[in-house]
């Protein structure tokens, strides 16, 4: 699957963007949809009224931000519309570098729904999902999951590795940089299970739960803070330690699952 493909499956999808050339991905479709992909050197706020307004006019369309704090500038307004009874199957492309800081608290304010998939054909299942959402679809993209070209399936979230001792849980590149903390952990017999989380709005919780059941001993790298409230909420009796958080790094996340064995 590619943008391609998508833009050929639907006549009503737009893409707009002021960064076209910057991204493999959608270079060239300017030759091939040009009434479709609209290069606008525009604000990022007037790029997502746009969106709107196409969208309430009956398109599909995908927003592509040239950074990840471009994101924060168009919240405010999106936040505006969420709310309304028009259908905004608007999907809003972010590039993700590892040392991005993401303003939860703001996207958890908003209705809508959070993916951050961890390869190319990830992606474009995402995008596609977003394509039938009647609320906007935000998909952070980690800038070196992407690189993996591997035909992955979609979900919410998935087990990466198994293990008794402690639950791991990650997203973007932070699962990366878990698996070689946890390969390393092996050979001092602590067995990790590493759950990268895919949708992060809303969270999907029976594969959180039943591996918080089985270890009582979660760590979380850069998480949001509704997924600790989840956490305590639903599995508060399964704790066998107080949930812990890590930075995305080799270190603090081994220096954290180690903690949560003390």
């Amino acid at each position: 699957m590619s943008l391609n493909s998508l833009f050929s499956q639907h006549e009503d999808l737009h893409l707009i963007s002021e960064c076209f050339e910057l991204d493999s991905e959608t270079k060239g479709l300017t030759k091939y949809f040009k009434d479709r992909t609209h290069l606008l050197p525009a604000a990022d706020n007037a790029l997502i009224g746009i969106a709107i307004g196409m969208a309430m006019d009956g398109a599909k369309v995908i927003v592509q931000l040239a950074e990840a704090d471009s994101l924060w500038g168009i919240l405010g307004q999106l936040g505006q519309e969420t709310e309304s009874s028009f259908s905004l199957p608007i999907i809003i492309r972010v590039p993700v570098p590892p040392t991005a800081t993401i303003q939860w608290t703001v996207l958890e304010s908003l209705n809508v729904q959070v993916w951050c998939p961890r390869s190319k054909s990830q992606l474009y299942q995402s995008i596609e999902a977003g394509l039938t959402n009647a609320q906007p679809t935000i998909i952070l993209e980690p800038l070196l999951a992407l690189q993996q070209e591997d035909a992955q399936q979609l979900l919410p979230a998935e087990k990466l590795t198994d293990g008794e001792d402690v639950s791991l849980f990650v997203w973007g590149d932070s699962a990366h940089t878990a698996i070689q903390a946890v390969k390393d952990l092996e050979e001092d017999a602590i067995f990790v299970e590493v759950i990268a989380l895919n949708q992060l709005m809303p969270i999907s919780s029976s594969l959180i739960a039943e591996s918080v059941a089985k270890t009582g001993r979660p760590v979380f790298v850069n998480p949001p803070k509704m997924l600790l409230q989840h956490i305590i909420d639903g599995a508060f009796w399964s704790l066998e330690t107080q949930p812990l958080t890590a930075a995305n790094s080799y270190q603090n996340i081994k220096q954290n699952v180690l903690e949560s064995l003390r």
